[in-house]
């Protein structure tokens, strides 16, 4: 009883960015849980790096995350906000093939779709007009085993830097 009190007290005063990745994470969770299926399953990860004012001092933290992840000078490029929800929309829509995948019915579907509605959504509303968006284009450093697909995103906010990532594997 007494978390569930925390719980409403801890929501009604956290910054709206707050509430966004707490969504976020929860989104996390319901999409692993849902995209998995026979020699398929899903990560997703939202990580939150912290303040840097540019790419330099962005790497800085990024290598704390992970210390064995690549220069970000070096693997991380600009994109355009289409692309980033391109690399997202991949993942979200993959179903698998005929030896590996999840066999889905249309209330699963449904229910998959929803999940993945609202991620994109708490996502959307931690980016706006004045974030930088980046593909980190490397397999290096990031504890992930990709497959079928995978996608790795760096973006800002209010030079709050954070960095998300999916994958699929066997």
């Amino acid at each position: 009883m007494m978390s569930r009190f925390f719980h409403r007290i801890k929501k009604t005063f956290l910054p709206k960015q707050q509430h966004a990745i707490l969504a976020i994470e929860q989104y996390i969770a319901e999409l692993e849980y849902l995209l998995v299926g026979i020699n398929y399953q899903t990560t997703f990860e939202f990580v939150s790096l912290g303040k840097a004012k540019n790419l330099d001092e962005a790497d800085v933290l990024f290598k704390k995350a992970f210390p064995k992840a690549q220069d970000l000078q070096k693997v991380a490029k600009p994109i355009e906000l289409n692309r980033f929800w391109n690399c997202i929309n991949i993942g979200l829509e993959y179903r698998g093939n005929t030896s590996s995948g999840i066999k889905t019915n249309e209330a699963y579907e449904k229910a998959i779709s929803k999940t993945a509605q609202a991620y994109k959504t708490a996502l959307n509303k931690s980016i706006d007009t004045n974030s930088q968006l980046f593909e980190y284009r490397s397999d290096i450093g990031i504890p992930d085993y990709p497959v079928f697909w995978a996608f790795r995103l760096l973006f800002t906010y209010k030079n709050n830097w954070y960095f998300i990532y999916g994958s699929a594997s066997d």
